[in-house]
């Protein structure tokens, strides 16, 4: 079966390390883009609105949390110094 994953990913800057948040897996591409389209302007992701990528799976199995958006409310990076 087809399914959707959706990914936020970016670079932190203290270190250069390449992070990604796992947003879910959707049934269809159209649910996939909505959640983007919900998650781009939340803290966090609104810095880094273009990083998000949606790409298909194969899964033998339905995923156990198909359809769910994770990061609803967004996201706070803290840099310590």
């Amino acid at each position: 079966m087809l399914y959707y994953k959706v990914i936020h990913v970016y670079v932190t800057y203290e270190k250069v390390n390449i992070r990604y948040k796992f947003i879910g897996i959707y049934d269809n591409k159209q649910l996939a883009k909505g959640a983007v389209e919900l998650l781009k302007d939340k803290e966090g992701f609104s810095l880094r609105a273009d990083n998000f990528y949606i790409y298909p799976v194969i899964r033998i199995r339905k995923p156990k949390f198909l359809n769910r958006t994770n990061w609803a409310e967004g996201f706070f990076t803290y840099i310590a110094k």
